[in-house]
């Protein structure tokens, strides 16, 4: 259970995500779990097609605010689960608008935060390119977070 890297000697020195909001956008979660559940400020579903809980969720979330496993366990975590596309004939179609629209809700609920305690990162644990549906919205919501001090981190690597 120890997050490795050298991370617990900075939760020792006070360097712990005290502080800071984190966002996580992914697939649904298990609400109850002991590493994160009181670091959980907000739990939603926008398009999420889950019907029970998924093990990345709680992975992610345990990995960014695991009271035992997090990198930041003083943190708060706030949470939009999404299944980040449409059923079709094909299988599940990515969708990248879905992601925009999840971004955008993470963007409102910080404007409702007080100072000192706002969301400062949204994790995305899937890529996007231009060939998808939704990408230039996708790219309007990055930016609208980035200019409410959001950063976005995607699996994505833009340049």
């Amino acid at each position: 259970k120890d997050p490795g890297l050298g991370i617990r000697a900075l939760h020792q020195q006070g360097i712990d995500g005290t502080g800071v909001g984190i966002a996580i956008i992914d697939q649904a979660l298990l609400t109850g779990h002991e590493q994160y559940k009181d670091n959980l400020m907000l739990y939603e579903r926008i398009h999420c097609g889950d019907a029970e809980a998924t093990l990345h969720g709680a992975a992610v979330a345990s990995l960014a605010v695991g009271k035992d496993t997090g990198v930041a366990p003083g943190a708060k975590l706030y949470y939009i689960a999404t299944t980040h596309g449409h059923n079709g004939d094909d299988g599940r179609q990515f969708d990248a608008s879905i992601l925009a629209d999840c971004i955008d809700r993470v963007v409102e609920i910080n404007q409702e935060l007080p100072d000192g305690e706002q969301i400062r990162v949204i994790s995305i644990s899937r890529g996007f390119n231009e060939q998808d549906e939704g990408y230039d919205r996708m790219l309007e919501a990055i930016a609208h977070a980035e200019q409410d001090g959001i950063f976005v981190l995607t699996t994505t690597t833009m340049q």
